[in-house]
């Protein structure tokens, strides 16, 4: 996708309250709500971080088996569905049903529900329920101290992934895209058995404020990926982080999250 195409202002085809129906320059429909922060950005700019949707476009190929953690109101759900076609599938995970039912809605306004499987469940490294914070955009469960933006709560069902396969009729993952706002280092702890097998290439979500909230530093997470064998990518400019102080200059930013793709690959291949 290129940077111009995602600056197009998305078309607005049906107004409503809260959410009115949009369309992309690419096409793609969505039930918007101005409130939100990643609403706004497709209304205004056609899409939702460029380096991300850039990446996906160019690394998932028709035909693939692709994950969906943390699809909130489904920008990347529709994309990856689209991406993959008749032969691929998708499976979103997306454990609230404040943002389910979104998801839900913008997926039947594709016309995609074939080849998209959506589980209401969240991702972790065991099986329990826990009351999440639900905010205009996104939900976490590691809300950092003072956050003033929480709307509401829900009590979400979390599995683990390595669980989750053995139910499933399901012979390959080829991509994983992970944004669960915090508690990526819990899904990888319960997903590790299952990533070894089929070794796919992920992009995910950083947030060293999140990170530290749940009690986890983000350093120790990087030697966790690297003694796995995997590589470190960086999406801006898709160069390797080899080492912990590039990582930490690079993805230990307060004021900002960072997104990384890994793989046990030398280098990305588009």
């Amino acid at each position: 996708m290129s940077n111009a195409l995602m600056r197009e202002p998305s078309l607005l085809l049906i107004e409503g309250n809260p959410r009115s129906l949009y369309v992309t320059s690419l096409g793609h429909k969505f039930w918007l709500n101005r409130s939100g922060y990643i609403d706004l950005k497709i209304i205004n700019e056609g899409g939702f971080e460029k380096s991300s949707t850039k990446i996906i476009q160019q690394l998932v190929k028709n035909g693939d088996v692709v994950l969906d953690i943390g699809a909130n109101i489904g920008y990347y759900t529709i994309i990856f569905s689209k991406l993959v076609g008749s032969n691929g599938r998708v499976i979103a995970f997306e454990p609230t049903m404040h943002f389910k039912s979104v998801l839900e809605r913008n997926i039947r306004a594709n016309v995609l529900d074939e080849n998209i499987e959506i589980i209401g469940k969240g991702l972790s490294n065991r099986e329990e329920s826990l009351i999440i914070d639900i905010g205009p955009s996104s939900a976490t469960l590691h809300s950092p101290q003072g956050y003033d933006s929480i709307l509401k709560q829900e009590e979400i069902s979390l599995t683990t992934l390595d669980k989750f396969m053995v139910t499933q009729d399901i012979d390959r993952i080829d991509f994983i895209k992970i944004d669960v706002d915090g508690h990526e280092p819990f899904f990888f702890e319960g997903a590790w058995a299952t990533l070894e097998k089929y070794t796919p290439i992920i992009i995910f979500e950083i947030s060293h404020l999140h990170y530290l909230e749940a009690g986890v530093f983000a350093w120790d997470f990087y030697h966790s990926i690297i003694s796995r064998g995997y590589n470190i990518f960086h999406e801006d400019d898709l160069k390797q982080i080899k080492s912990q102080t590039e990582f930490l200059r690079r993805c230990s930013n307060f004021n900002q999250t960072c997104n990384v793709i890994i793989t046990k690959k030398e280098r990305l291949d588009f």
